[in-house]
């Protein structure tokens, strides 16, 4: 049977029905596309958000999230890229996992990402989140960085609280010593220490004696349990709507935390209120700024309750992990522990204990730090910021309120950025001076950066450095019999180490008194008390007679100068640093101390003058007083027994070795008739340089042998050419390094005479041998001169000139003149000899090198220079000694380089011949007195801006110039003992500044960074030296030949 078709359904399509349905289906189609143009519109105005893993309806991405978040985020990245994207519940989290976008974020948009989203932990355990980590930016933020940074925790606020922290470290390093052979736990201990620090500085508050294990334990725990629940996931945070329910009991553990830090400071508050205390310390100066009721934002109890659990939570368990993780790591590679020990050594000594002071000379060690930092950053993902408006970071929006998470822990470890960057290797950071905590370069950012970058660097550094340094130099540490070093981390908002290190540690010190144990140990086991309280007693009463006398004795004159407490018998040797100059001008910087200070070095009294007023007075007002030296053992064995013209005593000998030398050998009438040898070797020098193009020069072992062989050729016609320019050049050098070095060194057979003979430094019998081989060369010329002498005169006097008389010929026909009331002796011409070889070659050489490397470090200087230069000369023109003398923009470089880096930074000591007065102080007869003219050259109330290289200070200005009036500038000293080769000097220096910078372009070795670090000597010298790589500017290469 056939079917019909259905008529009905038919009769739809035909009647108005159809009409309607079309109707309708056009008209839901033109909405739906004018909602996707809409929607595509809309999405083409914003960038879309980062991409991220997929996430779960209600919960989005918080069932996947990893306990160890750093790692987790790191592993996302590598699949969604470096900015991805999280929900967290209601809340959206970004993670960046990138240095350039972390600088979108911190820097290019500082303002608008400078606020957190506090977490229900953080606001607890901060009184609402009142403290400096989470109140958002503003006045209020403001006002509370402003008291840490420039207050609490600046530098000056530290150093002057330096000695509560020496206390505390030198009792965990007895502390240690009391557990020789013992197994310890190095995290805990130096938790502890830094925890006694802190509240020291805080209200005078430590914990010690019997209850520094449990005590120390326990409040490690109530740290450790605090920044633990404060990276912890909190279903509060992603929910704010269940916060009241406390799901995860987070708040409720918080805020029993916070109730036993908040009892013990409304304890201290009340009492500091009450006037119990009259302690000055940092509790007490927030109490006095809350009292300021003139201030814009005033300070309130809240918020100085929660800057005090900032420095306590914030300070203690972050800088101990540090130092836990850097031990850590140094023990698990013993080539690096012995490298730390070796740089210990070198700059404390076997036998001294670590100063704070000291760690800005450990380079190495402060490596270790920045690695450490880098492999284990204190705040793996920071503190999430939070913007307060949507922006655009790396192409995507970033909405407003979401948690903003910078991976640290993942760039500090980026295989594109860090070579084999899971490998601990400070190396790394040794001559880079760009890897610093500032936050400015982003590939390195364990502080964070930008407005928010951590308030305190300053305390952590000089904790963290200090405390490693006297653990590394105070003992040997080895792990317990059969362990093995575990370096696994374990996430938290502070990252620590997942099993601590316990280590045994083994005193390095032959001398047990370094460890502060000897006179505990003395009273604690003495039997006969009666006996030593008698000698005690004793002992005050002669010494009480003893100060009695000492002042009826000193009414009649004025006091010595003030000065650092020294030790019995060794005075102020052991605190003595190899830095001299800059130590000696912290020491005047000092409050207690002042322009004028007295040092006991042994048996003698040394003065330092660190003012150009005082400088007058010595080197001017009195100037015949102070016009002898202070012969040290080293300067006494190279010059023959002190018979050359720096060392003689002030008087007729003195007098006719000075006219010898300024008036005959080194005059300008006499250097102007042998210009040619200067001339020639500075040609020769730059026919070297040519011959090296694309290659790198030793620029100051090349203008030492250049000086040198100008100096021996004007002496006795001697020079170093050839292929022997290289060897003997550098050996010449190292020899002449050596003598300086030694003639700079501290040694003891200066400061106790009578052990000299003794020679306990080995620094007579070093020096001995050095001038030994001068001595052999001097002898040898000087019998060839004195066996050919009638042959040299005759033939100079039948050819009627003096072509062949050299400076040499000059002294030894000098001494044949027995009329002379005052005979030049064999012995003096080779001691002005010695002076000429080694006081010319090394200071003028390391001038043109400090000079090189100021120029070569700022491009536009180079250049200006170079200008002059080609205005004067001529671009094909070489430049000729009578040209310097119009090239003041060169001449103003060289006066530049003399004020940053004068060659003798403390001059050659002086001695007074009777007791007098400086600065209303006595001035005993045979002190010795050191200039620093090197921190009066830097002194910020005399020059501007006097850390920088900055040659238009010396433009226009006459009165800066050698001649040694000026005080605030005398490089070269002043007085009847300034220096005698000022004319030598200036020539030489600026006639081949003048050439090197004319005939060559200048650049470092590809990856190079230059470094002007000094080194400490008589003889200043750049610690690194200056290695470039020249190529010719002049078109007529025979100007090279």
């Amino acid at each position: 049977m056939t079917q019909q078709p259905n008529t009905a359904s038919l009769s739809f399509f035909t009647d108005d029905n159809f009409k309607r349905v079309f109707f309708t289906l056009s008209a839901a189609a033109v909405v739906l596309l004018l909602f996707i143009y809409l929607k595509l519109r809309s999405n083409r105005a914003s960038p879309p958000l980062p991409p991220g893993p997929r996430g779960l309806p209600l919960l989005g991405n918080l069932l996947s999230l990893d306990p160890e978040l750093h790692t987790y985020f790191t592993n996302l990245a590598q699949t969604h890229g470096p900015i991805l994207k999280l929900q967290l519940g209601n809340k959206v989290g970004i993670v960046i996992t990138s240095p350039s976008l972390a600088r979108e974020v911190l820097k290019d948009n500082d303002v608008v990402f400078a606020n957190r989203d506090v977490p229900v932990a953080g606001r607890l355990i901060t009184y609402g989140g009142y403290d400096i980590t989470w109140t958002p930016y503003g006045p209020e933020w403001r006002m509370l960085r402003k008291v840490c940074v420039l207050k609490m925790l600046s530098n000056t606020t530290l150093d002057s609280v330096y000695e509560l922290r020496r206390r505390e470290v030198r009792k965990t390093v007895g502390y240690f010593y009391s557990r020789v052979g013992s197994p310890v736990g190095v995290g805990e201990q130096m938790f502890l220490t830094i925890l006694n620090v802190i509240t020291n500085m805080l209200w005078g508050g430590s914990v010690e004696g019997e209850e520094r294990d449990k005590l120390g334990s326990e409040f490690r725990q109530i740290i450790s349990e605090i920044t633990e629940l404060l990276g912890k996931p909190n279903v509060s945070d992603f929910y704010p709507g269940l916060a009241r329910f406390d799901l995860q009991g987070v708040g409720k553990q918080m805020t029993k935390l916070a109730l036993r830090f908040d009892m013990m400071f409304e304890n201290l508050i009340a009492q500091r209120l009450k006037g119990v205390s009259e302690r000055r310390d940092f509790l007490q100066y927030l109490l006095e700024l809350k009292e300021e009721v003139d201030s814009k934002t005033p300070l309130t109890i809240i918020q100085i309750k929660a800057l005090l659990t900032d420095m306590i939570v914030g300070g203690s368990d972050t800088s101990s992990n540090t130092i836990e993780f850097a031990m850590a790591e140094i023990m698990n590679q013993p080539e690096i522990l012995k490298k730390a020990q070796k740089e210990l050594e070198a700059v404390i000594g076997k036998d001294n204990i670590v100063e704070e002071s000291d760690i800005q000379k450990l380079p190495y060690l402060q490596a270790v730090m920045k690695e450490t930092l880098r492999l284990h950053p204190v705040l793996p993902l920071l503190v999430p910021h939070c913007p307060s408006e949507s922006c655009i970071v790396g192409g995507y929006t970033i909405p407003k309120g979401s948690r903003i998470f910078i991976n640290v822990w993942a760039t500090q470890r980026d295989p594109s950025i860090w070579e084999n960057p899971l490998k601990f290797d400070p190396d790394r950071f040794l001559n880079d001076s760009k890897w610093d905590f500032s936050g400015s370069d982003f590939n390195y950012i364990p502080f964070g950066s930008g407005r928010r970058i951590c308030a305190g660097i300053a305390m952590a550094e000089r904790t963290v450095v200090y405390s490693l340094a006297t653990l590394l130099h105070s003992f040997n540490w080895e792990l317990p019999h059969g362990e093995k070093m575990d370096l696994e981390e374990k996430f938290g908002i502070v990252l620590k180490k997942k099993i601590p290190l316990v280590a045994i540690p083994t005193p390095r010190f032959s001398d047990p008194s370094l460890y502060d144990t000897t006179l505990l140990n003395f009273f604690k086991d003495n039997v006969d008390l009666t006996r030593v309280c008698f000698t005690l007693s004793a002992a005050a009463v002669v010494f009480l007679l003893l100060i009695h006398l000492k002042l009826r004795g000193k009414r009649a004159s004025p006091p010595l100068p003030p000065g650092p407490r020294g030790l019995p018998l060794l005075g102020n040797l052991l605190s003595l640093d190899p830095e001299l100059h800059s130590y000696f001008r912290d020491l005047a910087q000092s409050q207690t101390h002042g322009p004028i200070l007295k040092l006991q070095l042994g048996n003698k009294v040394g003065i330092v003058i660190t003012s150009p007023s005082l400088a007058r007075e010595v080197l001017r007002e009195n100037d015949v007083v102070f016009a002898n030296r202070d012969v040290p053992v080293a300067g006494r064995i190279a010059t023959y027994g002190g018979y050359d013209i720096v060392w003689t005593p002030y008087g007729p000998e003195w007098r006719m070795l000075r006219k010898v030398c300024v008036l005959k050998m080194l005059s300008n009438t006499t250097l102007d008739s042998v210009y040619e040898l200067r001339r020639r070797e500075v040609r020769q020098t730059v026919g070297y340089c040519y011959s090296r193009v694309g290659s790198p020069v030793n620029v100051g072992e090349q203008m030492f042998l250049t000086i040198l062989n100008v100096i021996t050729n004007m002496l006795w016609g001697g020079a170093v050419e050839g292929d022997e320019r290289d060897s003997l050049g550098a050996e010449f050098r190292q020899i002449v390094s050596e003598m300086t070095d030694l003639l700079g060194k501290p040694n003891l057979s200066d400061f106790y005479p009578g052990l000299a003979r003794f020679d306990l430094q080995g620094v007579g019998k070093q020096m001995t041998k050095l001038a030994l081989r001068f001595d052999m060369m001097f002898e040898k010329l000087i019998a060839q001169r004195s066996s050919s002498s009638l042959k040299i005169r005759d033939e100079r006097d039948s050819s009627g000139g003096g072509q062949n008389r050299d400076f040499l010929q000059y002294l030894l026909e000098l001494k044949e003149e027995v009329d002379s009331k005052t005979p030049l002796t064999i012995t003096h011409v080779k001691a002005l000899l010695m002076d000429m070889v080694v006081g010319g070659s090394d200071t003028s050489s390391n001038t043109i090198e400090f000079a090189m490397a100021e120029i070569m470090n700022q491009p536009e200087i180079l250049k200006r220079a170079q200008q002059e230069l080609e205005a004067v000369i001529g671009k094909d023109n070489i430049v000729e000694e009578s040209d310097i003398h119009k090239l003041p923009y060169l001449q103003a470089v060289m006066k530049e380089t003399l004020r940053l880096h004068p060659v003798l930074p403390l001059l050659v000591p002086h001695c007074p011949s009777e007791s007098c007065t400086v600065g209303g102080y006595t001035i005993p007869k045979g002190s010795r007195i050191f200039i620093n003219v090197w921190a009066t050259q830097r002194d910020p109330s005399i020059w501007e801006n006097p850390l920088k290289f900055d040659p238009e200070r010396f433009l226009n200005n006459s009165k800066w110039d050698f001649s040694g009036s000026d005080f605030n500038y005398i490089p070269f000293g002043s007085g009847r003992r300034i220096c005698a080769g000022i004319a030598m000097a200036e020539r030489m220096v600026m006639y081949s500044l003048a050439t090197l910078l004319h005939s060559f372009n200048w650049e470092l070795p590809r990856g190079e960074k230059m470094d002007l670090a000094e080194k400490f000597g008589i003889v200043l010298k750049k610690k690194i030296p200056l290695v470039a790589i020249p190529t010719p500017r002049l078109l007529d290469r025979s100007l090279y030949e």
